[in-house]
């Protein structure tokens, strides 16, 4: 599990640092403060030992950063680049607990970015230093071999990640959980998920008492929740990354997804980071923590002019006596 992180010359950071890092990590905060560069980050630094996309297996995750905030910059990574600087360039530094030499990735503007530790030591150094301390070094290539970062950009593709998950998912009868999800969170009368011939192929429905409704048909807060428990559902020991899950959520379906997600993460040793700007999010996944066992660090997220974002952590206790103040823990940078 990562316990701290260092980010400098990353889009809008030059530099952030980020300690006592737990299982599930919230990152709150104003637009614009650095908490999607932040997950991005950490997406950068997965493709230093799996550099494509474990959805879209012939594209790259560096283009999928590139392109995702917009089209017009599918040609071009400086965006990637502080201040557009490539000088500078990116350098994501990850301690594990277990680790006493840090994991440095660099962006030098290849697909795959450079791992390297202490300065300039090669990777032949830096396995044998893993070796040392882990008995696989294998564990740490898996955990960010399996990293997956959803946003909504990725919602759009549940086509792929139907046909990436979902024969697992029906083998192991994990498909029950997404019934759960949609019955408990969305109020629907669910019996079953089943595929139905669709213009020369099939497509994913929900079977309802009554009728049949295309998963792709469903709104918005359903097809996200129905993504993040499929993924989180089939990964194993790895990091997930997650852009907003309040998206198109109304509160109790938001409360049933986070449910889910935290018995996930919790059976299958997931490591989650996940931004918001919303409240009910952070007492929610606050709540079921505890009652699942798992530690969850709350941080606000602040940026300076100077491209220098700070990082302070909130703890359950803080928050309760800000709001026991009136005060909301989204606006204590003016607190």
């Amino acid at each position: 599990m990562i316990t701290a992180l260092e980010i400098e010359n990353y889009r809008g950071i030059k530099h952030c640092k980020i300690e006592d890092l737990k299982q599930v990590n919230i990152l709150i905060g104003r637009n614009n403060a650095g908490k999607s560069s932040i997950l991005e980050a950490l997406y950068l630094a997965s493709a230093a030992f799996a550099p494509h996309d474990p959805f879209h297996t012939e594209k790259f995750k560096i283009d999928y950063l590139i392109t995702r905030r917009g089209q017009r910059s599918q040609e071009s990574d400086e965006s990637l680049y502080y201040n557009y600087e490539r000088r500078k360039e990116p350098n994501i530094s990850i301690y594990f607990n277990k680790l006493k030499p840090k994991i440095s990735i660099r962006y030098t503007g290849k697909k795959r970015p450079s791992i390297i530790t202490y300065g300039d030591a090669r990777i032949e150094s830096f396995i044998k230093q893993l070796s040392n301390n882990f008995e696989n070094s294998k564990k740490v290539e898996k955990f960010f071999e399996s990293a997956v970062m959803i946003d909504e950009q990725f919602i759009r593709m549940l086509y792929i990640v139907e046909n990436a998950l979902l024969r697992k998912l029906f083998e192991s009868r994990l498909d029950r959980l997404l019934i759960e999800v949609l019955r408990d969170g969305y109020e629907l009368d669910v019996e079953g998920l089943t595929y139905i011939p669709f213009n020369q192929g099939y497509q994913l429905a929900v079977k309802l008492s009554r009728t049949i409704k295309f998963v792709d048909d469903l709104g918005d807060g359903a097809k996200y929740a129905i993504v993040l428990a499929m993924v989180a559902t089939t990964m194993h020991d790895s990091l997930l990354l997650i852009e907003e899950p309040e998206c198109h959520q109304h509160p109790g379906g938001l409360a049933k997804v986070m449910d889910v997600l935290l018995r996930l993460v919790k059976r299958n040793n997931l490591q989650v980071f996940m931004s918001t700007h919303s409240r009910e999010l952070c007492l929610i996944v606050e709540k079921l923590a505890e009652e699942h066992g798992v530690d969850v660090a709350t941080f606000f997220i602040e940026r300076g002019e100077d491209g220098e974002v700070s990082a302070r952590m909130i703890s359950a206790e803080d928050r309760k006596i800000l709001e026991m103040l009136g005060l909301d823990i989204r606006f204590i940078d003016v607190i």
